[in-house]
């Protein structure tokens, strides 16, 4: 029979090693090549640019060729390494 503090021990190592798996999943996913890609969505009468993963836009165009344009100066810069261009729909219209 355990005793009161040998449960707490029990579900603070458990703990202890969900953080650790979770911490080394997101360590992953940060450097995960995919992250510097950018893709081009519409949004309403916008064009984002965003980078795979963000959860808001990085910047927001009138047109699909602005933000083309900038996706490309990041590469250039060395921001990014891909682009994706999607359609209105949302399907991929094409990889740059």
């Amino acid at each position: 029979m355990k005793g009161p503090h040998n449960g707490s021990l029990d579900n603070h190592r458990h703990d202890e090693e969900f953080i650790m798996r979770v911490a080394h999943k997101l360590e992953k996913a940060a450097k995960s090549p995919e992250r510097n890609n950018l893709h081009i969505i519409a949004r309403g009468e916008h064009w984002i640019v965003k980078r795979e993963g963000a959860l808001k836009a990085y910047r927001i165009y009138d047109t699909q060729t602005q933000a083309v344009n900038t996706a490309i100066e990041l590469i250039e810069r060395g921001i990014a390494t891909h682009i994706i261009i999607h359609e209105i729909d949302g399907t991929v219209a094409k990889r740059i």
